[in-house]
Protein backbone atom coordinates (compact mmCIF):
# COMPACT_ATOMS: atom_id res chain seq x y z
CA UNK A 1 0.00 0.00 0.00
CA UNK A 2 2.72 2.39 0.92
CA UNK A 3 4.91 1.70 -2.27
CA UNK A 4 1.14 2.19 -4.77
CA UNK A 5 0.86 5.52 -2.74
CA UNK A 6 3.92 6.63 -3.36
CA UNK A 7 3.76 5.71 -7.15
CA UNK A 8 0.21 7.83 -7.29
CA UNK A 9 1.60 10.51 -5.53
CA UNK A 10 4.87 11.26 -7.78
CA UNK A 11 3.55 9.76 -11.24
CA UNK A 12 -0.48 8.85 -10.78
CA UNK A 13 -2.90 10.98 -12.51
CA UNK A 14 -3.03 14.82 -10.57
CA UNK A 15 -0.03 14.31 -9.64
CA UNK A 16 3.29 17.04 -9.84
CA UNK A 17 5.00 14.63 -12.66
CA UNK A 18 1.29 13.79 -14.56
CA UNK A 19 0.82 17.64 -14.38
CA UNK A 20 4.66 18.88 -16.07
CA UNK A 21 4.31 15.98 -18.32
CA UNK A 22 0.96 17.44 -19.77
CA UNK A 23 2.45 20.67 -19.86
CA UNK A 24 5.62 19.53 -21.41
CA UNK A 25 3.59 17.65 -23.56
CA UNK A 26 1.87 20.63 -25.08
CA UNK A 27 5.24 22.51 -25.15
CA UNK A 28 7.10 19.84 -27.27
CA UNK A 29 4.62 19.53 -29.76
CA UNK A 30 4.63 23.44 -30.10
CA UNK A 31 8.29 23.81 -30.34
CA UNK A 32 8.35 20.49 -32.20
CA UNK A 33 6.38 22.10 -35.53
CA UNK A 34 8.93 24.80 -35.41
CA UNK A 35 12.19 22.85 -34.98
CA UNK A 36 10.65 20.81 -37.90
CA UNK A 37 9.63 23.68 -40.23
CA UNK A 38 12.91 25.61 -38.81
CA UNK A 39 15.09 24.58 -41.93
CA UNK A 40 12.55 26.05 -44.54
CA UNK A 41 12.27 29.16 -42.43
CA UNK A 42 16.23 29.82 -42.33
CA UNK A 43 15.92 29.84 -46.22
CA UNK A 44 12.97 32.03 -46.23
CA UNK A 45 14.32 34.70 -43.52
CA UNK A 46 18.05 36.11 -43.54
CA UNK A 47 19.97 36.76 -40.68
CA UNK A 48 19.23 40.30 -40.77
CA UNK A 49 15.64 39.61 -40.30
CA UNK A 50 15.93 37.38 -37.51
CA UNK A 51 17.81 39.93 -36.04
CA UNK A 52 14.63 42.24 -36.61
CA UNK A 53 12.71 40.12 -34.86
CA UNK A 54 15.02 39.32 -32.11
CA UNK A 55 14.96 42.94 -31.19
CA UNK A 56 11.63 43.17 -31.56
CA UNK A 57 10.71 39.93 -28.92
CA UNK A 58 12.94 41.12 -26.22
CA UNK A 59 12.56 44.41 -26.34
CA UNK A 60 8.37 43.27 -25.85
CA UNK A 61 9.64 41.20 -23.43
CA UNK A 62 11.44 43.64 -21.41
CA UNK A 63 8.04 45.91 -21.46
CA UNK A 64 5.62 43.48 -20.24
CA UNK A 65 7.58 42.72 -17.59
CA UNK A 66 6.33 45.57 -16.05
CA UNK A 67 2.94 46.18 -17.82
CA UNK A 68 1.38 44.34 -15.60
CA UNK A 69 2.96 45.75 -12.13
CA UNK A 70 3.87 41.72 -11.70
CA UNK A 71 -0.04 41.23 -9.87
CA UNK A 72 0.04 37.84 -11.62
CA UNK A 73 2.45 36.51 -9.76
CA UNK A 74 -0.46 37.07 -6.71
CA UNK A 75 -3.17 35.02 -8.18
CA UNK A 76 -2.50 31.97 -7.14
CA UNK A 77 -2.09 33.17 -3.27
CA UNK A 78 -5.83 34.42 -1.91
CA UNK A 79 -7.77 31.57 -0.17
CA UNK A 80 -11.13 33.37 -2.16
CA UNK A 81 -11.83 33.06 -5.58
CA UNK A 82 -12.85 36.49 -5.50
CA UNK A 83 -9.96 38.28 -4.57
CA UNK A 84 -7.88 36.22 -7.05
CA UNK A 85 -10.24 37.56 -9.84
CA UNK A 86 -9.24 40.90 -8.09
CA UNK A 87 -6.18 40.49 -8.77
CA UNK A 88 -6.75 39.19 -12.60
CA UNK A 89 -8.44 42.67 -13.17
CA UNK A 90 -5.55 44.83 -11.77
CA UNK A 91 -3.46 43.50 -14.30
CA UNK A 92 -5.22 43.84 -17.08
CA UNK A 93 -6.01 47.48 -16.23
CA UNK A 94 -2.19 48.28 -15.64
CA UNK A 95 -1.57 46.62 -18.86
CA UNK A 96 -4.13 48.51 -21.02
CA UNK A 97 -2.56 51.75 -19.45
CA UNK A 98 0.78 50.92 -20.30
CA UNK A 99 -0.12 49.99 -23.86
CA UNK A 100 -1.86 53.30 -24.64
CA UNK A 101 1.40 54.76 -22.68
CA UNK A 102 3.61 52.87 -25.07
CA UNK A 103 1.80 53.80 -28.36
CA UNK A 104 1.70 57.78 -27.25
CA UNK A 105 5.88 57.71 -26.45
CA UNK A 106 6.74 55.13 -29.38
CA UNK A 107 6.26 58.07 -32.31
CA UNK A 108 8.40 60.80 -29.78
CA UNK A 109 11.42 58.31 -29.11
CA UNK A 110 10.48 55.05 -31.57
CA UNK A 111 13.20 56.15 -34.61
CA UNK A 112 15.81 57.13 -32.26
CA UNK A 113 15.53 53.70 -30.15
CA UNK A 114 15.49 51.57 -33.48
CA UNK A 115 18.50 53.41 -34.77
CA UNK A 116 20.19 52.23 -31.51
CA UNK A 117 19.91 48.99 -32.64
CA UNK A 118 21.19 49.56 -36.36
CA UNK A 119 17.22 48.75 -37.58
CA UNK A 120 16.65 50.78 -40.58
CA UNK A 121 13.42 50.26 -43.15
CA UNK A 122 12.61 50.90 -46.11
CA UNK A 123 10.35 53.40 -45.90
CA UNK A 124 8.66 55.37 -42.97
CA UNK A 125 5.39 54.12 -42.94
CA UNK A 126 7.16 50.47 -42.79
CA UNK A 127 9.20 52.29 -39.10
CA UNK A 128 5.33 53.29 -37.81
CA UNK A 129 4.11 50.26 -38.39
CA UNK A 130 6.63 48.85 -36.13
CA UNK A 131 6.53 50.73 -33.61
CA UNK A 132 2.78 50.03 -33.41
CA UNK A 133 3.07 46.51 -32.90
CA UNK A 134 5.43 46.78 -29.91
CA UNK A 135 2.82 47.92 -28.02
CA UNK A 136 0.13 45.63 -29.36
CA UNK A 137 3.07 42.69 -28.64
CA UNK A 138 3.44 44.00 -25.14
CA UNK A 139 -0.48 43.92 -24.61
CA UNK A 140 -1.12 40.74 -25.98
CA UNK A 141 1.91 39.41 -23.85
CA UNK A 142 0.81 40.73 -21.03
CA UNK A 143 -2.48 39.23 -21.05
CA UNK A 144 -1.29 36.06 -21.45
CA UNK A 145 0.63 36.20 -18.43
CA UNK A 146 -2.66 37.14 -16.49
CA UNK A 147 -4.28 34.16 -18.27
CA UNK A 148 -1.58 31.49 -17.52
CA UNK A 149 -1.49 32.55 -13.43
CA UNK A 150 -5.38 32.19 -13.52
CA UNK A 151 -5.25 29.00 -15.16
CA UNK A 152 -2.16 27.85 -12.47
CA UNK A 153 -3.93 28.61 -9.54
CA UNK A 154 -6.78 26.15 -10.39
CA UNK A 155 -4.66 23.67 -11.81
CA UNK A 156 -5.84 23.77 -15.00
CA UNK A 157 -2.85 22.40 -16.80
CA UNK A 158 -4.07 21.22 -19.54
CA UNK A 159 -5.98 24.30 -20.96
CA UNK A 160 -2.39 25.63 -20.14
CA UNK A 161 -0.95 22.15 -22.67
CA UNK A 162 -3.64 23.67 -25.18
CA UNK A 163 -2.23 26.97 -24.82
CA UNK A 164 1.19 26.10 -25.73
CA UNK A 165 0.25 24.15 -28.45
CA UNK A 166 -1.37 27.07 -29.91
CA UNK A 167 2.10 29.28 -29.59
CA UNK A 168 4.19 27.10 -31.57
CA UNK A 169 1.91 25.58 -34.45
CA UNK A 170 0.08 29.14 -34.81
CA UNK A 171 3.45 31.05 -34.84
CA UNK A 172 5.40 28.45 -37.29
CA UNK A 173 2.17 28.20 -39.49
CA UNK A 174 1.96 32.14 -39.92
CA UNK A 175 5.81 33.00 -40.50
CA UNK A 176 5.99 29.91 -42.98
CA UNK A 177 3.15 30.95 -44.76
CA UNK A 178 4.17 35.34 -44.88
CA UNK A 179 7.65 34.07 -45.71
CA UNK A 180 6.18 32.22 -48.87
CA UNK A 181 4.88 35.30 -49.83
CA UNK A 182 8.54 37.18 -49.69
CA UNK A 183 7.01 39.35 -46.26
CA UNK A 184 10.37 39.87 -45.69
CA UNK A 185 11.59 40.32 -41.61
CA UNK A 186 7.88 41.52 -41.57
CA UNK A 187 6.36 37.38 -41.28
CA UNK A 188 8.64 37.16 -38.32
CA UNK A 189 6.97 39.33 -36.12
CA UNK A 190 3.39 38.87 -37.19
CA UNK A 191 3.16 35.08 -36.60
CA UNK A 192 4.94 36.12 -33.19
CA UNK A 193 1.67 38.24 -32.34
CA UNK A 194 -0.48 35.58 -33.81
CA UNK A 195 0.48 33.13 -31.78
CA UNK A 196 0.20 34.09 -28.41
CA UNK A 197 -3.27 35.89 -29.62
CA UNK A 198 -4.63 32.11 -30.55
CA UNK A 199 -2.76 30.37 -27.20
CA UNK A 200 -4.84 33.54 -25.39
CA UNK A 201 -8.07 32.00 -27.52
CA UNK A 202 -7.17 28.64 -26.68
CA UNK A 203 -6.82 28.94 -23.61
CA UNK A 204 -9.99 31.10 -22.56
CA UNK A 205 -12.36 28.41 -24.55
CA UNK A 206 -10.27 25.44 -22.84
CA UNK A 207 -11.10 26.72 -19.25
CA UNK A 208 -14.95 27.54 -20.40
CA UNK A 209 -14.82 24.34 -20.66
CA UNK A 210 -13.23 23.02 -17.46
CA UNK A 211 -15.18 25.78 -15.54
CA UNK A 212 -15.96 29.27 -15.62
CA UNK A 213 -13.88 32.22 -16.31
CA UNK A 214 -14.45 34.47 -13.67
CA UNK A 215 -16.00 33.19 -9.58
CA UNK A 216 -20.14 32.71 -9.83
CA UNK A 217 -19.96 34.58 -7.03
CA UNK A 218 -18.44 37.87 -7.83
CA UNK A 219 -19.42 40.03 -10.76
CA UNK A 220 -17.85 40.54 -14.15
CA UNK A 221 -16.28 44.18 -12.98
CA UNK A 222 -15.64 44.06 -9.60
CA UNK A 223 -15.57 47.85 -8.97
CA UNK A 224 -13.09 50.60 -8.88
CA UNK A 225 -13.17 50.66 -4.97
CA UNK A 226 -12.62 46.96 -4.74
CA UNK A 227 -10.09 46.78 -7.26
CA UNK A 228 -7.54 49.30 -5.48
CA UNK A 229 -8.38 47.64 -1.71
CA UNK A 230 -6.53 44.81 -3.83
CA UNK A 231 -3.63 46.39 -5.23
CA UNK A 232 -3.26 48.37 -1.47
CA UNK A 233 -2.91 44.59 0.25
CA UNK A 234 -1.00 43.13 -2.20
CA UNK A 235 1.37 46.40 -3.49
CA UNK A 236 4.81 44.56 -2.64
CA UNK A 237 4.24 42.69 -5.58
CA UNK A 238 4.52 46.57 -8.09
CA UNK A 239 7.41 47.64 -5.47
CA UNK A 240 9.45 44.53 -5.44
CA UNK A 241 8.67 41.89 -7.97
CA UNK A 242 8.38 44.23 -10.63
CA UNK A 243 11.82 46.20 -10.41
CA UNK A 244 13.00 42.50 -9.85
CA UNK A 245 10.98 41.53 -12.97
CA UNK A 246 12.72 43.92 -15.08
CA UNK A 247 16.31 43.64 -14.26
CA UNK A 248 15.38 40.13 -14.94
CA UNK A 249 14.18 40.79 -18.03
CA UNK A 250 17.02 43.51 -19.03
CA UNK A 251 19.35 40.65 -18.30
CA UNK A 252 17.81 38.33 -20.18
CA UNK A 253 17.34 40.19 -23.31
CA UNK A 254 20.50 42.45 -22.92
CA UNK A 255 22.83 40.29 -24.87
CA UNK A 256 20.45 40.40 -27.73
CA UNK A 257 20.03 44.14 -27.72
CA UNK A 258 23.48 44.76 -27.17
CA UNK A 259 24.75 42.42 -30.08
CA UNK A 260 22.65 44.29 -32.69
CA UNK A 261 24.18 48.07 -31.17
CA UNK A 262 27.77 46.77 -31.25
CA UNK A 263 28.09 44.31 -33.99
CA UNK A 264 24.97 44.84 -36.39
CA UNK A 265 21.69 43.02 -36.82
CA UNK A 266 23.15 40.02 -38.82
CA UNK A 267 24.76 38.92 -35.65
CA UNK A 268 21.77 39.83 -33.80
CA UNK A 269 20.01 37.29 -36.00
CA UNK A 270 22.84 34.43 -35.31
CA UNK A 271 22.40 35.08 -31.64
CA UNK A 272 18.55 34.87 -31.73
CA UNK A 273 18.19 31.93 -34.26
CA UNK A 274 20.24 30.07 -32.12
CA UNK A 275 18.35 31.15 -29.10
CA UNK A 276 15.36 30.46 -30.31
CA UNK A 277 16.31 27.10 -31.34
CA UNK A 278 18.20 25.58 -28.15
CA UNK A 279 16.82 27.91 -25.89
CA UNK A 280 13.28 28.63 -26.71
CA UNK A 281 12.14 24.92 -26.50
CA UNK A 282 14.48 24.06 -23.28
CA UNK A 283 13.12 27.66 -21.46
CA UNK A 284 9.40 26.69 -22.68
CA UNK A 285 10.12 23.24 -20.85
CA UNK A 286 11.07 24.98 -17.86
CA UNK A 287 8.24 27.10 -17.53
CA UNK A 288 5.87 23.92 -17.50
CA UNK A 289 7.93 22.69 -14.65
CA UNK A 290 7.91 26.28 -12.79
CA UNK A 291 4.28 26.59 -13.39
CA UNK A 292 3.60 23.50 -11.57
CA UNK A 293 6.43 24.17 -9.24
CA UNK A 294 4.91 27.18 -8.16
CA UNK A 295 1.11 25.75 -7.05
CA UNK A 296 2.84 22.51 -5.15
CA UNK A 297 5.47 24.95 -3.35
CA UNK A 298 2.75 27.06 -2.41
CA UNK A 299 1.25 23.85 -0.67
CA UNK A 300 4.13 23.32 0.85
CA UNK A 301 5.41 26.58 2.29
CA UNK A 302 2.85 25.97 4.69
CA UNK A 303 3.50 23.28 6.00
CA UNK A 304 6.13 23.06 8.97
CA UNK A 305 8.16 20.08 7.80
CA UNK A 306 11.06 20.37 4.80
CA UNK A 307 8.67 19.27 2.09
CA UNK A 308 9.07 22.09 0.55
CA UNK A 309 13.23 22.09 0.42
CA UNK A 310 12.71 18.18 -0.95
CA UNK A 311 10.41 19.42 -3.62
CA UNK A 312 13.24 21.56 -4.52
CA UNK A 313 16.31 19.70 -4.02
CA UNK A 314 14.35 16.93 -6.05
CA UNK A 315 13.53 19.11 -9.21
CA UNK A 316 16.85 20.28 -9.78
CA UNK A 317 18.17 17.05 -9.37
CA UNK A 318 16.04 15.92 -12.16
CA UNK A 319 16.36 18.77 -14.06
CA UNK A 320 20.13 18.46 -14.45
CA UNK A 321 19.91 14.89 -15.31
CA UNK A 322 18.03 15.62 -18.10
CA UNK A 323 19.65 18.34 -19.86
CA UNK A 324 23.22 17.78 -19.11
CA UNK A 325 23.28 15.09 -22.12
CA UNK A 326 21.56 17.37 -24.89
CA UNK A 327 23.65 20.27 -23.60
CA UNK A 328 26.71 18.22 -23.72
CA UNK A 329 26.14 17.20 -27.26
CA UNK A 330 25.14 20.81 -28.28
CA UNK A 331 28.31 21.90 -26.92
CA UNK A 332 30.23 19.56 -29.45
CA UNK A 333 28.78 19.13 -32.61
CA UNK A 334 26.47 22.65 -33.08
CA UNK A 335 28.57 24.06 -35.71
CA UNK A 336 28.11 21.38 -37.82
CA UNK A 337 24.77 20.75 -37.02
CA UNK A 338 23.35 24.14 -37.52
CA UNK A 339 25.81 24.30 -41.10
CA UNK A 340 23.75 20.48 -42.25
CA UNK A 341 20.40 21.24 -40.84
CA UNK A 342 19.75 25.13 -41.44
CA UNK A 343 22.43 26.13 -44.31
CA UNK A 344 25.93 27.99 -44.35
CA UNK A 345 24.35 30.85 -43.55
CA UNK A 346 23.47 29.88 -39.94
CA UNK A 347 27.21 28.06 -38.95
CA UNK A 348 28.10 31.23 -36.54
CA UNK A 349 25.01 30.33 -35.09
CA UNK A 350 26.20 26.90 -33.90
CA UNK A 351 29.79 28.55 -32.53
CA UNK A 352 28.07 30.77 -30.63
CA UNK A 353 25.91 28.02 -28.70
CA UNK A 354 29.40 26.37 -28.63
CA UNK A 355 30.43 28.86 -25.87
CA UNK A 356 26.60 29.48 -24.64
CA UNK A 357 25.90 25.78 -23.53
CA UNK A 358 27.48 25.51 -19.97
CA UNK A 359 25.31 29.25 -19.45
CA UNK A 360 22.28 27.55 -20.88
CA UNK A 361 22.26 24.23 -18.95
CA UNK A 362 22.52 26.02 -15.37
CA UNK A 363 19.84 28.06 -16.50
CA UNK A 364 17.87 25.37 -17.26
CA UNK A 365 17.95 24.18 -13.72
CA UNK A 366 17.79 27.33 -12.30
CA UNK A 367 15.39 29.41 -14.17
CA UNK A 368 11.99 26.68 -13.44
CA UNK A 369 12.84 27.20 -10.26
CA UNK A 370 13.14 31.39 -9.68
CA UNK A 371 9.89 31.85 -8.40
CA UNK A 372 10.99 30.59 -5.12
CA UNK A 373 12.19 33.65 -3.64
CA UNK A 374 9.33 35.57 -4.19
CA UNK A 375 6.45 32.75 -2.86
CA UNK A 376 9.15 33.20 0.52
CA UNK A 377 8.77 36.91 0.14
CA UNK A 378 12.26 37.61 0.03
CA UNK A 379 11.93 39.63 -2.93
CA UNK A 380 15.50 42.12 -1.37
CA UNK A 381 17.41 38.84 -2.44
CA UNK A 382 15.90 38.49 -5.74
CA UNK A 383 16.54 42.65 -6.23
CA UNK A 384 20.05 42.18 -5.29
CA UNK A 385 20.65 39.11 -7.53
CA UNK A 386 18.64 41.00 -10.17
CA UNK A 387 20.69 44.42 -9.91
CA UNK A 388 24.17 42.56 -9.89
CA UNK A 389 23.40 39.93 -12.62
CA UNK A 390 22.24 42.86 -14.47
CA UNK A 391 25.46 45.02 -13.95
CA UNK A 392 27.49 42.50 -15.15
CA UNK A 393 26.17 41.47 -18.31
CA UNK A 394 25.93 45.31 -18.82
CA UNK A 395 29.89 45.74 -18.53
CA UNK A 396 30.37 42.47 -20.48
CA UNK A 397 29.19 44.29 -23.33
CA UNK A 398 30.78 47.53 -22.08
CA UNK A 399 34.27 45.80 -21.73
CA UNK A 400 33.43 44.44 -25.31
CA UNK A 401 32.77 48.20 -26.85
CA UNK A 402 35.74 49.85 -25.56
CA UNK A 403 38.29 46.80 -26.09
CA UNK A 404 37.30 46.42 -29.44
CA UNK A 405 36.17 42.49 -28.82
CA UNK A 406 34.45 39.98 -31.70
CA UNK A 407 31.35 38.94 -31.26
CA UNK A 408 32.76 35.41 -30.56
CA UNK A 409 34.87 36.65 -27.50
CA UNK A 410 32.19 38.59 -25.79
CA UNK A 411 30.03 35.62 -26.33
CA UNK A 412 32.20 33.36 -24.36
CA UNK A 413 32.54 36.46 -21.82
CA UNK A 414 29.41 36.63 -21.15
CA UNK A 415 28.41 33.11 -20.98
CA UNK A 416 31.05 32.27 -17.83
CA UNK A 417 29.57 35.91 -16.58
CA UNK A 418 26.03 34.17 -16.78
CA UNK A 419 26.76 30.46 -15.46
CA UNK A 420 28.59 31.74 -12.32
CA UNK A 421 25.08 34.25 -11.94
CA UNK A 422 23.14 31.60 -11.87
CA UNK A 423 24.93 28.95 -9.39
CA UNK A 424 24.64 31.79 -7.13
CA UNK A 425 20.94 31.98 -7.69
CA UNK A 426 20.66 28.39 -6.93
CA UNK A 427 22.10 29.05 -3.59
CA UNK A 428 20.22 32.13 -2.63
CA UNK A 429 17.01 30.06 -3.07
CA UNK A 430 17.70 27.16 -1.38
CA UNK A 431 19.29 28.79 1.45
CA UNK A 432 15.94 31.07 1.54
CA UNK A 433 13.99 27.89 1.82
CA UNK A 434 16.57 26.64 4.99
CA UNK A 435 15.47 29.58 6.47
CA UNK A 436 12.35 29.54 6.51
CA UNK A 437 12.40 25.69 7.44
CA UNK A 438 14.10 27.22 10.77
CA UNK A 439 12.24 30.19 11.65
CA UNK A 440 9.01 27.48 11.77
CA UNK A 441 10.99 25.09 13.75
Amino acid sequence: MIKRSLWDRWFGQGSFVFHVTLLTGGTLVGQGLFVLLSPLLSRLYSPAAFGIMGVFVSTVGVLASVATLRYELAIPLPSADKEAWLLVWSGALTTGVFGVFLSLLSFWIGPRYLACFNIHFENVEQQHIFLLTLPLGVGILGIYQILTYWLIRYKRYRALAGSKVAIGGVTVGSQLGLGLLDSGGWGLVVGWILGRIAAIGVGMMAERQEGVLWPRDAPFFPGVNALLREMRRFVRFPLLSMPASLMNAMGVELPLLMSASLFGPEVAGWFAFARRIVYGPMSLIGRSVSQVYVGSLCEAIGSCDQSALRLFDSISRRLFLLAVVPFGLLGLLAPWLFRWIFGPAWHVSGVLIQYLAPAYLVHFVVVPLSQTLNLLERQDWQIAWDTSRLGLVLCVFLFAKVCGWSYVRTFMVYSLVSTFMYLVFYWLMRRALVQRITLQK
